[in-house]
């Protein structure tokens, strides 16, 4: 608003100027008529015609007064080529930032840690029923009657790089097949221990049932109503500092592992299992 206030002072005052110059330089009709002393005369009448023609230094000043503004002359004819640069310019800029951007995320996704649940395995769960001339005998059947089944979860960071700060936790329970209520929540505890998990390096977790089955849960085992479930939760930072978080379940019922005492495997549930 200040410059605006003094262009246009600056204007009011040239236009003044001007038009005093304009009425100075005009002839006045007593000057130019003859002083005839000797012979008075009445005075003839004078007709005076004013005509207005342009004046073409004065419209060649005001050209001069005025330039064009800072806009016009920017998108000038002679000025198109150079603007067509700088647009350009600003494009290859930004393609640039976009495929180094993609370049480091692809980088990222190549060389960070990627810590999974490698295998699961289950023993001392039941004396298997079957024929006597079958001498199969694995780690699934009674082993230690004072306990309860206990379960082996094999984690593998199969990334290129290790996993920082990792913690690992995990519950198991026998519930209903299929499952219709909700697990148990893990407890976290206070004051995690965590470790560094290097690149192809596995570490296992062994899963304890405080006590041995009861012979409902045995039955239901047999029958298919129920299943011994095995899940936890692994968090972990990559080499880019950014936390990472996998989320398993995974199950030991008889319409997927066979013979209840003899399969070992543990099997993924349909849920429950995800990763960021």
């Amino acid at each position: 608003m200040k410059w605006l206030g003094i262009v246009l002072a600056v204007t009011v005052i040239s236009t003044i100027v001007v038009n005093g110059q304009k009425k100075s330089s005009q002839p006045t009709a007593n000057a130019s008529a003859p002083n005839n002393v000797g012979n008075p005369a009445p005075p003839s009448p004078q007709v005076v015609c004013v005509v207005n023609q342009p004046n073409a230094n004065q419209e060649g000043n005001w050209a001069e007064n005025h330039p064009k503004g800072y806009l016009p002359r920017l998108v000038s004819p002679e000025n198109l080529p150079a603007i067509c640069l700088i647009f350009v310019g600003i494009g290859g800029i930004w393609v640039a930032r976009r495929t180094l951007n993609h370049m480091r995320e692809s980088s990222e996704i190549q060389a960070r840690a990627y810590v999974v649940v490698e295998r699961g395995i289950i023993a001392n769960v039941v004396n298997p029923i079957h024929d006597r001339r079958d001498h199969i005998e694995t780690v699934a059947r009674i082993i230690d009657p004072q306990a309860g089944p206990h379960a082996q979860i094999t984690i593998k960071n199969t990334g290129q790089t290790p996993a920082y700060k990792l913690v690992h936790w995990a519950l198991m329970g026998v519930h209903e097949y299929p499952l219709t209520t909700k697990l148990p929540p893990m407890p976290e505890p206070e004051h995690p221990f965590w470790n560094v998990l290097g690149s192809s390096v596995p570490e296992v977790k062994t899963l304890r049932m405080p006590r041995p089955l009861t012979a409902e849960e045995i039955d239901g085992l047999r029958n298919g109503s129920k299943a011994i479930y095995c899940y936890g939760e692994i968090r972990y930072e990559d080499a880019f500092k950014k936390k990472r978080w996998v989320r398993y379940r995974c199950m030991y019922a008889a319409p997927h592992c066979g013979i209840i005492g003899i399969g070992t495997d543990l099997v993924y549930c349909e849920e429950g299992n995800d990763a960021n």
